[in-house]
This record gives C-alpha cells, sequence and structure tokens, in this order.
C-alpha cells in the first residue's frame, strides 16, 4: 500500500496506482488476474489499462485474451515527468500570452481607475504590510516617492537594517521597469544605508542605473508617505511608543488627495539640497 500512495502522490490515480502496482508484483497478467489483485472492478479495469498505457507505463500484447506487461518504474516515471513538465511550460506559456492580451484590452480602463472616488484599506501586521508594499510597488510606471518624517529617527537602527533589504529589492525590480524612485530622509539613516547596497551591486550597468533612477535627499519633513505613480497613497502608523516601528498602513487611491500630496512632496525636495 506503501508503493501505491507514493504512486498517488506522483499523479495517479487509485485504480491505476492499484493495477500499475499489481503488474510490478505479478509481471505479465491478463485484465482478469489485474482486475482480482488490484481489487478493481471489472467494469473499470479496461478503462484504467488503457490510461495506464496512453500515459506509458504498461505495454499491451494483443492475443486472446490480452496481456499486460509493466514498464520499469523509472523508465515509467521518468517519461510521465518529463510529459508533464511538457504540458506545464506549454499552460505556462498560454496563461502569460493570455496575462499580456487582458492587459492590452484593459488598458482603456486606466485612467476611469485613476479617477476612481475614495478607496482605501488598511494593513496590519508585518507580513501583510511588506506584502502591501510590494503589490503596490509593483504597480509602478514612472515613479516612486517616499517620504520618511523625523519621527522615524531611532538611533540604532535597527527597524531600517530589517527592512531597507526588502525595500532595496523592490527598488531594483522598479528601477528594472525604467521606474525612478524619489526618497525625502529627515537624516533617519535611509541615505547611507542604500547608498552602501548601490555600491555592493556586482553588475557595474545595474549599479549605474541604481545610482541614476534612485535618489536620496537628507531634508527635514513632519510627513511620512509614499506615493505610486500619482496613483495609490500608503501612509505607515508609527508606533506611539517605539520610535520607527510600524504598526499598520493605510493605502489610498483618491486623485485629488494625491496631488495635494505630490505637490507637497515636491515642495520639500526643492526646498534644499543635501
Amino acid at each position: 500500500m506503501e508503493m501505491e500512495t507514493m504512486m498517488r502522490e506522483a499523479g495517479l490515480n487509485k485504480y491505476e496506482a492499484a493495477c500499475y502496482n499489481a503488474l510490478l508484483v505479478g509481471g505479465v497478467l491478463t485484465a482478469n488476474d489485474i482486475s482480482k489483485r488490484a481489487k478493481v472492478p471489472m467494469g473499470k479495469i479496461y478503462e484504467t489499462l488503457t490510461s495506464l498505457k496512453t500515459m506509458g507505463f504498461i505495454e499491451v500484447q494483443n492475443t486472446r485474451p490480452m496481456k499486460y506487461h509493466p514498464i520499469k518504474p523509472k523508465v515509467a516515471f521518468r517519461s510521465f515527468y518529463e510529459k508533464r513538465e511538457r504540458e506545464r511550460d506549454k499552460e505556462l506559456e498560454l496563461l502569460k500570452e493570455t496575462i499580456s492580451r487582458i492587459e492590452s484590452a484593459s488598458s482603456g480602463h486606466k485612467d476611469q481607475l485613476h479617477e476612481e472616488k475614495l478607496f482605501w484599506t488598511t494593513t496590519m501586521g508585518n507580513e501583510d504590510i511588506m506584502k502591501s508594499y510590494r503589490s503596490s510597488l509593483a504597480e509602478a510606471e514612472r515613479e516612486i516617492l517616499i517620504i520618511v518624517s523625523e519621527r522615524m529617527r531611532e538611533e540604532e537602527r535597527e527597524s531600517y537594517r530589517a527592512v531597507i533589504p526588502f525595500f532595496m529589492d523592490l527598488f531594483r525590480e522598479a528601477v528594472s521597469r525604467d521606474v525612478k524612485v524619489r526618497i525625502v530622509d529627515s537624516h533617519t539613516g535611509i541615505k547611507a544605508l542604500i547608498e552602501k547596497m548601490i555600491s555592493e551591486v556586482e553588475e557595474e550597468r545595474e549599479k549605474e542605473k541604481l545610482s541614476r533612477f534612485i535618489e536620496v535627499r537628507d531634508l527635514g519633513s513632519s510627513h511620512d508617505f509614499t506615493l505610486v505613480d500619482d496613483v495609490t497613497t500608503i501612509l505607515d502608523l508609527g508606533d506611539p511608543i517605539v520610535k520607527g516601528q510600524i504598526i499598520a498602513t493605510i493605502k489610498i487611491s483618491d486623485s485629488a488627495f494625491n496631488h495635494r500630496l505630490r505637490e507637497r512632496f515636491e515642495d520639500i525636495w526643492s526646498s534644499r539640497s543635501s
């Protein structure tokens, strides 16, 4: 039974696993013999044996009665795996093409989506907050604007050491799509950490592009927000006791609100260079 269980885990159904295992134990058998040994009803035996032959697990001798012979598991399952792999690749390619068509067909709805009335969601818990940031930044097509306020300062920089590598991966992915990242940092240490990570990138062309597309300025600000393409705003809710600790985020889609934040960001950004 253990062998049959493993076969079912590999993709055979209950009857297929039982019949194939019976043949591995018994060698050359008739359908009647297989039915008895595998405890598969005669009403299902020929359908099951045909399926096993089609998948490449058995061979058939066209005599009366017909006889069946198992192909070695090493050969049969390798072939089975390769076939499933080809089918998976084909399905993924078809899915990719379909998604591309959906994206093209939905491009006309983009303006309408961006002009929707106020919509917001709240996320709590570190894992869900990270997922929210990942999905939001992945939607960026032009620019990501971030302001980190003076309230986020904490001497040990422990929170940044934990999360900056995560955000740097998101920034690198965004830059690969030619999305610019501008960050206003209120002397909390982000600028130095990001510059250090960029300097450690091994591929020179990527390093040069990251240096051009990611800019951080140390400027004082009391604001905290992330703006993605003037479409989505993410507001961090900081822990009132522990500096640098985020306990929740609010994600907002509202064109008028986002426009005001864009103007405020540009005012701060151009106020003075670091």
